[in-house]
């Protein structure tokens, strides 16, 4: 069979795949002994994204990290890191925006803003996948659920189709635990 991601082969153009799509994990790997900007510079290198810098200081405004761009990588704090990531992804201008537990160690105002990122990210045609464990939170953003547990996946459809499937159920959160008890 084949494979296709943000309409690549994944099986013959690795290198174009990773262009399209951008991997936030849980506890993302950045270069502490870079500043912010030049963090994000050498990202925008390795991913070839021309003229960068703009929509780099866009995003560093939004995510109100604007006055960190000259400090080091490794002085800033989790949540700071958080959306630090976020943003080498978001630089990347992928098609794709995978996201392993986004909102860990972000404040209430870089939540609102992430998951509005998200929202408007999807809108603008792109696709994105959050992993989370915070189903209240992302309850407000989700189109399709994947529910899992134990590696299992226990539900797979969209808020209508499991609010149809679970009608007891007042949350996504009530509707996992419907999803997953039996």
């Amino acid at each position: 069979g084949e494979v296709r991601v943000a309409g690549c082969d994944v099986s013959t153009n690795l290198i174009e795949l990773k262009r399209r799509v951008a991997f936030v994990p849980d506890d993302p790997p950045l270069f502490d002994d870079l500043t912010v900007g030049k963090h994000l510079d050498f990202i925008a290198r390795v991913y070839r994204v021309e003229n960068h810098r703009e929509s780099a200081l866009q995003w560093l405004r939004r995510f109100d990290l604007e006055t960190k761009i000259d400090a080091a990588v490794s002085s800033l704090s989790r949540g700071m890191r958080q959306k630090l990531a976020v943003i080498a992804a978001l630089t990347t201008r992928p098609q794709v925006l995978l996201l392993d537990e986004p909102l860990t160690g972000l404040d209430p105002p870089g939540i609102r803003q992430l998951l509005q990122v998200m929202v408007e990210f999807a809108r603008d045609g792109g696709t994105v996948v959050v992993s989370s464990h915070l189903l209240a939170v992302i309850a407000e953003i989700c189109d399709q659920v994947w529910m899992m547990q134990a590696g299992q996946v226990r539900y797979h459809g969209t808020i209508a189709e499991l609010n149809s499937r679970f009608p007891q159920a007042r949350s996504l959160e009530e509707a996992f635990f419907a999803a997953t008890s039996g």
